[in-house]
């Protein structure tokens, strides 16, 4: 959070769920990292993806988070020591390996990151869709046929 404060040029959003909230909360009042952090309750998927795609930029310890912000070609900083995720990295997405100079790094030289987005090769619901028919569970109807007169 120290990091965050001195090098981030932009307010930060700290998204937490309830259980973690107090804590995040007292440790940054604790550090003294003035007003710059406003944490917030973690948001429903939809309203996050919204956030995702305007912020200047992420930092996260989520696979998954890693994975939407590539998708979106936001500038992404994986807080952690390894990943198993590869989306981004050396694109959008660094690796911190938890070293502070990476992070500086990153922080002064987001922008660089930023890709636009573009659609998947694959889109995902019909690797899924394709999965279930092939297995039973269901079968193809052209979306015309849908249309009800």
């Amino acid at each position: 959070m120290r990091l965050l404060d001195a090098h981030s040029h932009v307010p930060v959003r700290v998204l937490v769920d309830a259980y973690a909230r107090e804590v995040v909360a007292a440790a940054a009042e604790n550090l003294d990292v003035g007003d710059k952090f406003r944490i917030e309750s973690k948001l429903a998927h939809a309203d996050f993806i919204r956030a995702l795609r305007r912020a200047e930029f992420i930092v996260t310890d989520s696979g998954g988070k890693q994975e939407e912000a590539a998708l979106y070609g936001v500038p992404t900083l994986a807080h952690r020591m390894a990943t198993e995720r590869s989306d981004g990295l050396g694109q959008t997405a660094v690796l911190s390996r938890w070293q502070p100079e990476i992070m500086v790094k990153f922080l002064m030289d987001y922008r660089r990151l930023r890709v636009q987005p573009s659609p998947p090769a694959v889109s995902p619901s019909d690797v899924v869709v394709a999965d279930l028919i092939a297995r039973g569970y269901g079968s193809y109807v052209h979306p015309a046929r849908l249309a009800r007169p």
